[in-house]
């Protein structure tokens, strides 16, 4: 929880490094808590018909975008890529073989022009 956590304190911190743990993880728990959220949506569809059914889920995924760019704009500095690649988040079935790869490529070993080695805890 301590990742996704530094996720959002970072969320408007778009320079730096972000480790392939710390984007692993707050993959990771995003998952769990949209599991949740989708649970959480069903059952106010339920309980409250006259609501749009995913309005929950929206606004989840709204408090969700920023945290998200920052995170993999950072992810992609540390494995020594180019920000122009976020243009591949908008192609349908890339777009998810390019976010696995960015959770299991290595991060430069190397000081780079975005910081230092990041080192995992």
């Amino acid at each position: 929880m301590i990742w996704y956590a530094r996720v959002f304190r970072k969320c408007f911190t778009f320079s730096g490094r972000s480790s392939k743990l710390e984007y692993m993880m707050f993959h990771l728990f995003n998952l769990m808590i949209m599991a949740t959220v989708l649970i959480i949506d069903f059952i106010v569809s339920l309980l409250v018909p006259e609501l749009p059914y995913g309005i929950v889920t929206l606004v989840y995924m709204l408090f969700l975008v920023m945290p998200f760019l920052s995170a993999t704009t950072r992810r992609m500095h540390d494995s020594g890529r180019g920000r122009w690649q976020l243009i591949f988040l908008f192609i349908p079935v890339i777009n998810i073989i390019w976010i696995v790869d960015l959770i299991l490529s290595e991060g430069e070993p190397y000081r780079n022009m975005h910081g230092y080695e990041l080192k995992e805890e």
